[in-house]
């Protein structure tokens, strides 16, 4: 049999079989279930592995605020890892861009608010008395001192408990 004749045998035969009928999917998985369980078993196993590792690394770039977008890239099987990473990137940068505009507008609405005083100027002139001797000249320029208290050293001995914090006033009204 020459070389031309025997392919020309072959593709009689080829022309006169009719191809068979493709199997559905459903029995094709459970053909190939029956046929190679072993290998039907790694192959679930290790898709598991592989979609259990792709849902913990699209976790693993999740960043509070996010939380919608996580669970829809965790449904949807063709996001990888890498691409949720960029498309949080991407709505972290439209959310502090909203954030940074929303500064601005306070800042131009309140920026021409004259700042409070920090501190209260004392309208004394004179400086307040530290020493024993300085309360007793307060006690006898004072005329509320000498209602409030019956002698210069019940005044000092008052000045002397309260620098040491063991006397304290609530609700001092100051003049």
């Amino acid at each position: 049999m020459s070389e031309n004749s025997g392919l020309a045998a072959v593709h009689a035969a080829a022309a006169t079989t009719q191809p068979p009928a493709p199997p559905t999917a459903a029995a094709n998985a459970a053909e190939f279930q029956a046929a190679y369980p072993e290998a039907h078993a790694h192959i679930c196993a290790e898709a598991a592995g592989a979609e259990r590792a792709r849902i913990l690394g699209i976790e693993a770039h999740a960043l509070q605020g996010h939380e919608q977008l996580i669970a829809a890239m965790k449904a949807d099987p063709a996001v990888t890892p890498d691409q949720a990473a960029a498309r949080i990137l991407s709505a972290e940068k439209t959310a502090r861009a909203s954030q940074m505009a929303a500064i601005r507008d306070v800042e131009a609405a309140t920026g021409k608010v004259p700042a409070a005083p920090t501190s209260a100027v004392s309208r004394d002139d004179k400086p307040r008395a530290t020493t024993p001797d300085g309360w007793r000249a307060d006690y006898a320029a004072s005329a509320d001192l000498k209602a409030e208290f019956a002698s210069a050293d019940d005044y000092v001995g008052y000045k002397q408990a309260e620098a040491a914090g063991k006397v304290r006033v609530l609700n001092r009204k100051t003049a």
